[in-house]
Order: C-alpha cells, then sequence, then structure tokens
C-alpha cells in the first residue's frame, strides 16, 4: 500500500507517525505546498504518473491567513466568500483527482481551535475564523456525501482527544512550520490509519451481550425482574447510553445477540417488560440463555446465525466468563468491561471492529434478514426432504445493473471472507473503470425468495481477456446468508 500526503506545512513527523502506526503501508510521498495544485491537476506531475493508494489532505487555517488574509484591511462578504474559495481549492483538485485515478481521498478539515485566536471575535463575527472555518468545513463534509472513495477526519475532535497544549508545537511552528507536537501525529495517523482498516477489512458482524450488570443493574434470577435498574438517571443511566449505543450498531448492521446465565423466559420476558429498557426481544437477531457455560451459549448463537466466532464481539460484567470465551475462541473479540460504570458505553465506541464508512439498504435490513433466515432454517428442519424445501422456497434470481449499487459490490468485494473464491479487494471507483471497461463484465446477483427480498447476494466479475479467447472468472462471491440452497 502507498500513499501520498498533501500538507501546507512541515509534514515529515506526521509521516514518520504514519508509518510507524501503519506497517503495511510501503511508502509515503509528500510535496511541497507551492506544488500542490500542479501535482494534482497536471497529468504530467509526479502524483499522475504514479498514484497512491490513498491521498492524505490535511490543511492549516493559519497558512491561508497568512497568504490570502494578511493584506487585507477591511473585510466583505466578497472577499470572505473568496477565501472560502481558494481554501477549498485543494480539496476539490483532490477529489478530481481521487476520482480520476480511481484513489481512495482521506481529507482532513481545518482545526476551528487554531494556533493562535481571537477567541470572542473569531467566535462570534462572521468573518472571524469560526465563521469561515465551519463553512469550509461544512463544504468538505459535502464533498464525502457527493463522492465515492472520499472520507473525512475532523480535526477538532482529535485536538479535544490530546488537548490543545499537546497538539500544537508553536515553537517548531515558527521555526520550521512543523505545528505538531508528538501526540498530535499519533492521533492524526491513529485516525488514517482508522479509515484504511475500516475500508479494507472484515468488520464484526455481531454484538453479544450479558444482561445482568450489562443491559441492567441488578441480577433478574436473585432479585426479580421488579428490582432491575435501567433508564434516564442515575446508575441506570450508564446501561441506557449502552443500549442506546447498541442499537445503533443495529442500524448500521450489526447483530444483536444475548447470551446469559438466567432462565430464558423470564430473561425474553425482562428484555420488553423493565421499566427504560430500550433494548427489547424484537432486536435480539439469536440468543443462548440457559444455565449452560457460556463457550457453548456462544457457539449456539454462532450456529444460528451461520457466522464464524472471528466476526463476534462480546461484552461481559463477569471477569471468569470473559475469560474462559478468550482461552476457548481466541478469534473472539473479547471487550474490557471498565471499573468505572460511567466508561461502559465508551467499551462500544472504542470498538474498532465496529467502524463502518458506509451504509447499505442490505445493512439497515440485516437483522430482518437473519430472523428470516432461522425461520427458513427452522422450515428446512420441518420438510420432508431437501429437494422439496428448495423448491417451496420459489426462489428467484435475477442480475441488476452494477450502475445501482456500486457500494454494495465494494462491501461483498471488500468484507467478505466465507465464500470468496479469489479474495481481490477493490474500491468503488476500481469497480466503476471496470464497469466501463470492454473487459471486464460485473454481475451482481439479486434474490427474491417467498420470505423476503433478500438484496444482493452474489458479485460475480468475468474477465474476457483482450489477447486471449477465454473468459476467467476475475472474483466470485456470495453471501453467508444464502449458503446451503443447493
Amino acid at each position: 500500500m502507498k500513499l501520498a500526503l498533501l500538507t501546507n506545512y512541515t509534514s515529515n513527523w506526521l509521516k514518520r507517525s504514519i508509518l510507524n502506526n501503519l506497517p503495511d503501508c510501503e511508502s509515503i510521498d509528500t510535496y511541497e505546498y507551492n506544488e500542490l495544485t500542479y501535482q494534482l491537476s497536471n497529468p504530467e506531475s509526479e502524483l499522475s504518473q504514479d498514484p497512491p493508494n490513498y491521498l492524505v489532505i490535511s490543511m492549516l487555517w493559519e497558512e491561508i491567513e497568512n497568504n490570502f488574509l494578511s493584506q487585507t484591511k477591511q473585510f466583505s462578504a466578497e472577499q470572505v466568500n473568496n477565501v472560502i474559495k481558494i481554501s477549498l481549492a485543494n480539496y476539490n483538485f483532490a477529489t478530481s483527482f481521487a476520482s480520476k485515478h480511481g484513489i481512495n481521498l482521506i481529507m482532513l478539515t481545518y482545526p476551528t481551535i487554531g494556533l493562535e485566536q481571537f477567541s470572542i471575535f473569531d467566535e462570534n463575527s462572521r468573518f472571524g475564523n469560526y465563521s469561515m472555518i465551519s463553512k469550509v468545513n461544512h463544504e468538505l463534509l459535502n464533498l464525502t456525501h457527493n463522492h465515492e472513495s472520499v472520507y473525512i477526519i475532523n480535526t477538532d475532535r482529535l485536538i479535544a482527544t490530546v488537548g490543545i497544549d499537546q497538539f500544537y508545537d508553536y515553537v517548531k511552528w515558527y521555526a520550521i512550520k512543523q505545528p505538531f507536537k508528538k501526540a498530535a501525529t499519533q492521533v492524526v495517523s491513529q485516525a488514517i490509519k482508522q479509515i484504511i482498516q475500516a475500508n479494507s477489512q472484515a468488520r464484526k458482524k455481531v454484538l453479544v451481550l450479558d444482561l445482568d450488570h450489562t443491559m441492567w443493574h441488578g441480577t433478574l434470577a436473585e432479585e426479580g425482574a421488579q428490582s432491575l435498574i435501567v433508564g434516564q438517571e442515575g446508575i441506570g443511566s450508564a446501561y441506557y447510553r449502552m443500549q442506546y449505543l447498541a442499537l445503533k450498531l443495529k442500524r448500521k448492521g450489526i447483530l444483536l445477540a444475548i447470551l446469559s446465565k438466567n432462565d430464558e423466559a423470564e430473561a425474553l420476558a425482562a428484555l420488553d417488560q423493565v421499566n427504560g429498557m430500550l433494548i427489547s426481544s424484537e432486536d435480539i437477531a439469536a440468543y443462548s440463555i440457559s444455565w449452560d457455560p457460556k463457550i457453548i451459549g456462544i457457539q449456539t448463537i454462532a450456529q444460528t446465525l451461520n457466522l464464524s466466532l472471528d466476526s463476534f464481539v462480546f461484552l461481559d460484567d463477569n471477569p471468569f466468563e470473559r475469560q474462559s470465551v478468550i482461552d476457548q475462541y481466541p478469534e473472539v473479540t473479547v471487550l474490557p468491561f471498565p471499573d468505572d460504570l460511567s466508561k461502559l458505553a465508551k467499551a462500544l465506541t472504542e470498538c474498532r471492529g465496529f467502524d463502518i464508512l458506509e451504509v447499505t439498504t442490505e445493512d439497515i435490513a440485516r437483522a430482518d434478514q437473519y430472523k428470516i433466515a432461522n425461520k427458513i432454517r427452522k422450515d428446512k428442519e420441518l420438510a420432508n426432504n431437501f429437494e422439496s424445501f428448495v423448491k417451496s422456497l420459489e426462489m428467484r434470481l435475477s442480475i441488476i445493473p452494477p450502475k445501482d449499487c456500486f457500494q454494495r459490490i465494494a462491501q461483498l468485494i471488500n468484507k467478505s471472507n466465507q465464500f470468496n473464491m479469489t479474495t481481490i479487494r477493490r474500491n468503488i471507483d476500481e469497480i466503476k473503470q471496470m464497469h466501463q471497461s470492454k473487459r471486464f463484465q460485473i454481475l451482481p446477483f439479486k434474490l427474491i425468495d417467498k420470505y423476503t427480498d433478500h438484496g444482493i447476494i452474489s458479485i460475480v466479475i468475468l474477465d474476457y481477456e483482450l489477447e486471449s479467447e477465454s473468459i476467467s472468472i476475475d472474483t466470485f462471491i456470495m453471501s453467508c446468508r444464502v449458503l446451503g440452497r443447493s
């Protein structure tokens, strides 16, 4: 993997930090600030001749001020608009460059918390930095929404992570135009790594939750449902917030499962009847609620969902249960349970396995799809024979135009491992270029049966080699949800 880094400041320290954090990165090309427009717009430039896999662009507002505002004695609305256009210019060039060359673009927003500011003026005046930078950053956000393979990093969030005093290095800034302390280069490089990993690695698919002292405060079997505490006030608010974030993951396509040592009927009733609960039994894709060891229960959930355990994340307050899963199934991501209950929600937000850059229609419908899959599995067990069962499904397979589903095609190509015959990874722009090529044919298959519309469940890419009469299969992927139907 190769990166290019475009900045309007000295970036050697940042480059070194990125290389340290990304062992798969072979090289990072950097360019002088006065070369940025040339590198991005000229087809003969070094960048154009040898484009990277990822282009990272980061700008500081101070250089915009130094170069374009220092001679301005009186601000006007027209001058402000011109400055906004100037500050966006390289980002627009970079977006066009990324689209043309089929690469990924990562843009860091302009920091609204700058090196030096007249805070009250800059925050309240329409000619102040905060107003102008906010408008620019809003336009950067629009670029990510309107272009594929373009991603954004909120620099203010990174500053808040380490604190402004640990972010900016004023001495190096004035000496050599190097603005960041070591802590800053670390969080910036980690944020870049986070996007690259989310874009290329298979994400986790299942969040497995314990109940007692994990979903609510209290022990159901000992105290009864009436004594369980969860809600928006007091100690229950930590569990309430964790449940809210778990449901947010569900809306992103993560399946929720329950693994608990309890009576099944009582536990399911508590999910639906305890005051303050956000998660209900309807939100649960699978569960194992019994007095059996949890290492047995988690395997039961995996079999029910037909998913491998390496796609599981497990949250449980009991250290014995966590360690038993770690020892038996090291492929499961077991989250540390915080001693401080106020940090319970952060256990979910800090899990990088849930990072996702785009949500597809299939993601939103995934929980319902797995419930339907469970019903199909039960009907299959009741059927007289497999052949009659398959016929009863009334399956209809169709090929749909690739232009209608580039996001889903990219998701299957980059995230599927179980039934991926070639494991060739490509981003959306590469897929679009293949679609426009005479050499490749992309075939997305959509499945509908008597139960539901399963959406796009398979991708086949055929390679009509130009100098050969043969046709080869470049890519063959099938979603695990529909395996075992033939």
